[in-house]
């Protein structure tokens, strides 16, 4: 009876009951608190890394999106937020620089799972950004002066180069062989730009071909003169407008003798003395009494490369008179040492303007075969820089840009118009006085003695100089007056003069860049490639 009321006896397993189900429930309840708080965590660090991410997208390279990753991470998600704390963020870039995915890990101690041996909670988020860039055409403006390659081209040259291929690595992505929606030109300048010898129809009408000019077997290699007579040469106006005229370097005796004449001289006696026929009577000579006063010319035809002058010989009487005629005749012989500097075409650069292009191997092919040559026209530079992305001149260039209808309208949407301009020194101008004023083609804009560039008497080497520099800002003033972004690179000048003359072309102040070396050449046209591409980047 004993046994059998203890057994039925329940006073005790009640409060055991009640007791087991309240530390249930407090349990329960703590692992809820925990839970809870690891998700408002985890919902945290997903905002921040979502805002990083979106932040990140839009630099460049993997250091600047680290950083910037980074900054957004501690603004968003503050060490020992709700006790948490971030163990690791890794923001990863694919090959072709359009997917960016960032993953974070995060620790956040546990308050009442502590009970259970689970003392931290493991965080952690993903988020993937797709860039999406604008399109871009852009005119890389390179000084090839003789001065590029002085004291030799290993040295200013060869950094041109290298400087030009860090920058495509940014632009295009390295090893990638097209752009997307990526346009890239390059203008190669010094005394003229080489517009290349296809576009003849941009001429005047018959002034390249003979006997306007004489190319001696070279031909015409595409440099141009400025266009003078109406400031076209600071403009944007296409060859519609206006035409240009071929740049031709006339023979010259002293400065340029690219050629050399081989002449004929036979005599032929017309009539003798006591002769009476017409040709012998002489009635055209002048002099004294019975036109005497020595040899005169009295008639000069010209046929071709064969010219014919009558003498007569003056007498004591009309009726003595000899005439005779002399027939001359040129035949033009070249020496064969015509090249870059010696010939119609000296000074004209050998490379001609790379239009713009989707290709790197197209643009790697130009800048690696640059070569220096003649003195310095920024102005021209700059202006065939403006002409090659400016939608005045769309339907022009040919190739790719017409097949693409570039270059689009000013201000196209997810469009970006640029420009590159380097140099290594200032504008210059050469006094030589030999050339004729009809064929004012030493350099884009002549001699100074000339005055083609308007500077006031006495004219002066420097002045003209200024005058260019006069006119490098005008074109630079029109170009950002549409919109062009502009950026400028002095190479290894240590002249203050150079800044101030060119620094006002850029933008804005950090577009400006005064490089003394190769080192410090290849940072600017680096922080340019990513300052580029950052603009490329929608936002």
């Amino acid at each position: 009876m004993l046994l059998q009321r203890l057994w039925h006896d329940q006073r005790g397993a009640v409060a055991f009951i009640v007791g087991f189900g309240i530390l249930m429930l407090t349990g329960a309840v703590g692992v809820a608190v925990d839970v809870g708080r690891g998700q408002m965590a985890q919902t945290k660090l997903q905002n921040a890394l979502d805002a990083a991410g979106l932040a990140a997208g839009a630099s460049v390279t993997s250091q600047d999106m680290e950083a910037e990753v980074m900054k957004y991470m501690n603004v968003n998600f503050a060490e020992g937020t709700l006790g948490a704390t971030i163990t690791n963020v890794t923001p990863t870039l694919s090959q072709a620089g359009k997917l960016l995915t960032v993953t974070a890990t995060a620790t956040m101690p546990t308050t009442f799972m502590n009970i259970f041996g689970h003392t931290n909670m493991q965080l952690r988020a993903e988020t993937e950004v797709t860039r999406s860039s604008k399109g871009m055409e852009l005119a890389m403006v390179l000084d090839i002066t003789g001065s590029m390659c002085n004291p030799s081209c290993s040295g200013r040259l060869d950094a041109l180069k290298t400087a030009s291929y860090d920058l495509l690595d940014i632009l295009f992505g390295e090893n990638e062989p097209t752009g997307d929606n990526l346009w890239v030109g390059i203008v190669p300048f010094s005394m003229g730009v080489n517009i290349g010898n296809s576009h003849t129809d941009w001429l005047v009408p018959g002034s390249y071909t003979a006997p306007a000019v004489d190319w001696a077997g070279q031909g015409w290699r595409g440099c141009t003169e400025a266009r003078l007579s109406t400031n076209n040469d600071v403009t944007e106006a296409n060859p519609t407008t206006q035409p240009f005229y071929p740049y031709y370097w006339p023979d010259h005796d002293t400065y340029n003798n690219w050629r050399t004449s081989q002449t004929s001289v036979n005599t032929t006696t017309l009539c003798g003395p006591n002769s009476t026929a017409n040709n012998c009577r002489c009635t055209q000579a002048t002099g004294g009494p019975n036109g005497g006063g020595g040899t005169r010319v009295c008639a000069t035809t010209v046929n071709g490369n064969v010219s014919t002058r009558v003498y007569c010989q003056n007498q004591t009487s009309t009726n003595q008179r000899r005439c005779y005629s002399e027939e001359t005749t040129t035949l033009p012989t070249y020496n064969y040492t015509l090249s870059s500097t010696v010939g119609p075409n000296t000074y004209c650069p050998t490379n001609p303007v790379t239009r713009l292009t989707n290709q790197r191997s197209t643009l790697d092919s130009a800048i690696n075969a640059l070569a220096a040559l003649g003195g310095t026209h920024i102005n021209e530079g700059a202006a065939w820089g403006w002409r090659m992305i400016s939608p005045l001149w769309r339907g022009a260039w040919g190739g790719t840009m017409n097949t693409n209808n570039l270059p689009l309208d000013y201000n196209s949407d997810l469009m970006i118009k640029a420009v590159i301009l380097m140099t290594d020194g200032l504008n210059t101008m050469y006094g030589q006085t030999t050339s004729p004023a009809s064929n004012p083609a030493d350099g884009a804009y002549g001699t100074t003695p000339q005055n083609l560039v308007g500077s006031t008497t006495p004219y002066t080497d420097i002045k003209a100089a200024r005058r260019l520099d006069a006119k490098l800002k005008n074109i630079c003033d029109g170009m950002k007056a549409r919109g062009v972004i502009v950026y400028v690179v002095v190479f290894d000048v240590d002249d203050a003069d150079v800044a101030s003359e060119v620094k006002t072309c850029a933008s804005q102040n950090d577009y400006y860049f005064n490089a003394p070396d190769a080192a410090s050449l290849r940072q600017s046209f680096s922080v340019i490639g990513d300052s580029l591409a950052n603009l490329r980047i929608s936002r």
